[in-house]
């Protein structure tokens, strides 16, 4: 008989490479480790979310520092149109009712319609009674209704092509170029002129008012004041202070009603003192015969002054460090994962988020800081000498703010690698 084979050598086990992870597994782990794990989960989560968050926020500061100022006119006109009425005239929703009640009557041209419409908005409510409102809300379309009531005389034109209508106290005639209201006969209201526009404009330069300009600003300006009106002294020091300060106050433009329409209030506060408001600025008298201007932002891009805005390469960097942040978040998070795993790897990790962070937190910093620099530098002049302290304070603030948040979770997490629990487990000598 043949003998059975011999058995087969015994299998002898091949080593294993060990893995990266320390021996101590849940309860051998060190506290601080678990600290440290949970910390980077957590505070990785909020990280994304604050990151997105900051960027949003840049993004509002960019856009609302872009928005021209003229959004700071007068706010009496619908559609973002700019308020052109004074204290005596109509404001802009009841200069379209008598408008058109106007041109439904008699036509007439554009030009003569816009003389019509500043003569309306400086002195209409001394020539013309206002449109009726019917508290029922009942009745027929209101220029229509206004045109029954206030123009039911006579209208006519003119050889030189101006247009005339009756009115219940006189006569409102119209031309190309101006708009005169006559009274009739017994009527208090005297004989008001008005035109439109300025003679020799100059709207791409700024350059100083001419006498009748300055004179219609002035006039306006008492219109304001009411019963209180302005002294010569205090008319004069404010026709000097305008003269010195148009470039920053009032901005040149071809129109007289947007010139006017910059008046925006006169108040009195106490002790012969009055402020003069502008739509961007202001002038208060003093009793002493000095006077404290304080300009805003010029909202006219024809003035050649840029407003305070935002669109630098600071911005686009606050954009790149808020994307990073979000990036290094999501990273934070898969450490604290691996860390909750006893990886040794965990600790390299680490290190490398800190260096990271440190990095990105100061070039935000820096951003911030010059991102209001060029928000500054954007204003003019007088308004950067005005507000430079209050900037940079802001900026300063930010500065403090960013790099708080940055590298306090950094340096935190130094602290706790250093501790002897920490460099025991990830095997440090």
């Amino acid at each position: 008989m043949s003998q059975a084979p011999p058995p087969p050598p015994p299998m002898i086990p091949q080593p294993v490479q060990a893995l990266p992870f320390n021996d101590s597994y849940g309860a051998s782990r060190p506290g601080v480790i678990t600290t440290l794990g949970v910390l980077n989960i957590v505070i990785g989560a909020l990280g994304g979310v604050v990151a997105a968050v900051s960027g949003f926020f840049t993004v509002i500061f960019i856009l609302v520092t872009a928005m021209s100022p003229m959004m700071m006119m007068h706010t009496g006109a619908p559609g973002g149109a700019t308020e052109i009425g004074g204290p005596n005239g109509f404001l802009i929703s009841d200069r379209t009712v008598i408008l058109q009640a106007f041109a439904n009557k008699q036509g007439m041209s554009q030009p003569q319609k816009d003389q019509l419409e500043f003569l309306l908005a400086d002195v209409g409510q001394k020539i013309i009674p206002a449109p009726a409102i019917n508290p029922n809300g009942v009745g027929g379309e209101p220029s229509a209704d206004y045109l029954t009531q206030n123009l039911g005389g006579a209208t006519g034109m003119n050889n030189d092509g101006g247009v005339w209508y009756t009115v219940p106290i006189g006569t409102i005639t119209l031309t190309d170029t101006t708009a005169t209201f006559t009274p009739g006969l017994g009527t208090a209201t005297p004989m008001l002129a008005r035109t439109r526009y300025r003679s020799n404009p100059t709207p791409t330069s700024v350059t100083p008012l001419s006498p009748a300009d300055l004179q219609a600003v002035i006039d306006r300006v008492q219109e304001y004041a009411g019963a209180s009106p302005l002294t010569p002294a205090q008319l004069n020091l404010l026709q000097n202070q305008i003269q010195s300060n148009s470039a920053t106050i009032i901005f040149p433009a071809t129109d007289m009603a947007q010139l006017l329409g910059q008046v925006a209030a006169v108040t009195s506060l106490g002790n012969n003192t009055v402020m003069v408001a502008f739509t961007q600025g202001s002038i208060v008298l003093n009793p002493d015969g000095s006077a404290t201007v304080t300009p805003g932002f010029n909202p006219h891009p024809s003035a050649g002054v840029a407003a305070g805005r935002v669109k630098s390469p600071s911005s686009d960097t606050i954009w790149i460090d808020a994307g990073l942040d979000v990036l290094l978040s999501i990273f934070l998070l898969t450490i604290g994962i691996i860390t909750l795993r006893n990886s040794l790897v965990a600790r390299k990790l680490m290190l490398i988020y800190v260096a990271a962070k440190v990095v990105i937190t100061l070039l935000t910093s820096v951003a911030i800081w010059s991102m209001f620099q060029t928000f500054k530098s954007n204003m003019d002049a007088a308004t950067a000498a005005q507000n430079s302290a209050a900037v940079d304070h802001v900026a300063m603030t930010m500065m403090v703010l960013a790099a708080f948040f940055g590298l306090g979770y950094p340096l935190l997490m130094l602290l706790l690698l250093w501790t002897r629990s920490a460099r025991a487990f990830y095997l440090v000598k």
